[in-house]
């Protein structure tokens, strides 16, 4: 698959994290509240970084790929438990893990703010 060139609006987050949270809520603000809980952002910041990170993103890479190395940093548990969670093995895990959180680390972020406006949360960097 090809790394998604289109910006990737938050609804696309929002599904990839519904198939790995394997969970269908009554309700979206008890789907949001799980997705912040699991991933550490919402599917609206998670859009917000795939944007600016993409052009860095190798060739393969895929959003789901971003929610992964969230994950990853939010549970900080070993590989075996992850790549379970995701439904994918532990060396596909890995490489693309860590793809991702090396991008993240080089982000230049001054601050973090929650802007809402019409419903949607912002990543300011």
């Amino acid at each position: 698959m090809e790394m998604e060139s289109n910006p990737v609006p938050a609804s696309r987050f929002f599904e990839l994290g519904g198939c790995i949270m394997q969970k269908t809520p009554k309700s979206a603000k008890v789907q949001d509240r799980r997705f912040r809980g699991i991933f550490g952002a919402s599917p609206a910041v998670c859009a917000r970084v795939w944007s600016i990170i993409r052009a860095e993103v190798l060739r393969g890479g895929m959003p789901v790929h971003l929610l992964w190395a969230l994950l990853f940093l939010k549970l900080y548990n070993i590989e075996h438990v992850h790549s379970a969670l995701v439904g994918a093995d532990e060396k596909t895990f890995r490489k693309w893990c860590w793809v991702f959180v090396k991008i993240l680390s080089g982000l230049k972020i001054v601050r973090i703010y929650t802007l809402q406006h019409a419903g949607e949360y912002f990543f300011v960097s």
